[in-house]
């Protein structure tokens, strides 16, 4: 797969794209004790988070500056670590979807970062971090559809599009029982160093491998630059 990222993104103070490729990973593997008393205890970090934490966090306000440049709602697209967070206290708790979702969800609580997700084996070719020139349709995780404004920043293959704003991935794309290979992705913003994602990725990465199987290769992308992976 060739991976590109366009050049613009380094006026939204990106310099590169990391991200991660899981091999042969067994999505139905059931948690391991010692990653469920993980997510418990981020389930209760985020359960007592307040307003002012969320508002004040560095990584977080880097990505509502991109959203603000890019001329979108915050209210509509905000940062998914806020999301998520407000999801579980509106829950009460942490949603569950499956094991490699619920592993990355559990430490974006504490690393803050936006994580793309996606099923490796059902993307296309060339895997482009671009713009949308406007009118294109992106089908988000959970149904419906949306379309796109000219200028808006995301990810797609020649077919649709993967992720959209860093706020929302795609349904087409998404990581289900049956999926085997798994690409994720961290854009970041310019809050968050090279050497952070990759740490945090890295982190998220070990902690899958060890529970569902498999082997990873990480990779980073300059923007501006292409990479090819296998």
């Amino acid at each position: 797969m060739k991976i590109e990222v366009d050049k613009r993104y380094l006026l939204f103070g990106l310099m590169n794209i990391v991200g991660a490729i899981l091999h042969n990973v067994n999505v139905k593997n059931v948690l391991s004790p010692k990653i469920e008393q993980r997510i418990q205890e981020q389930q209760n970090k985020a359960l007592k988070y307040d307003e002012t934490v969320i508002k004040n966090n560095k990584i977080l306000e880097g990505y509502r500056a991109m959203i603000r440049k890019s001329g979108r709602s915050l209210k509509k697209y905000p940062p998914t670590a806020e999301a998520l967070i407000n999801n579980i206290k509106d829950r009460g708790h942490m949603p569950r979807i499956n094991s490699i979702v619920d592993i990355y969800n559990m430490e974006v609580i504490s690393n803050f970062l936006s994580i793309g997700a996606h099923d490796y084996d059902k993307i296309s070719q060339t895997l482009c971090f671009t713009f949308a020139e406007g009118e294109e349709i992106f089908y988000p995780i959970g149904g419906g559809e949306k379309r796109t404004v000219r200028g808006d920043f995301l990810y797609r293959d020649e077919n649709d599009i993967l992720a959209y704003l860093d706020a929302r991935d795609s349904e087409l794309y998404k990581i289900s029982e049956e999926t085997k290979n798994v690409i994720l992705i961290v854009q970041g913003n310019a809050n968050t160093s090279k050497e952070y994602r990759e740490n945090s990725l890295k982190q998220i990465v070990e902690q899958i491998i060890d529970n569902c199987g498999g082997q990873y290769e990480m990779f980073s992308v300059d923007c501006g630059n292409s990479i090819i992976i296998s």
